[in-house]
């Protein structure tokens, strides 16, 4: 992509994504996922809860 700027329109056209995942979804490992945890009180301090894949 960094030689040709034809491929540039299709990265952000919303049909690309579904159609890459397809063919690559079982070869794509989870990375790292993140939650912030809350509690129920407005003045209780959240947590960043991270999941290593």
């Amino acid at each position: 992509m960094e030689e040709n700027d034809i491929f540039v329109k299709l990265i952000d056209h919303p049909m690309t994504f579904p159609i890459a995942f397809e063919f690559m979804a079982p070869y794509i490992p989870p990375g790292m996922s993140e939650v912030i945890v809350r509690p129920p009180d407005l003045e209780g301090k959240g947590t960043l809860h991270t999941d290593e894949g």
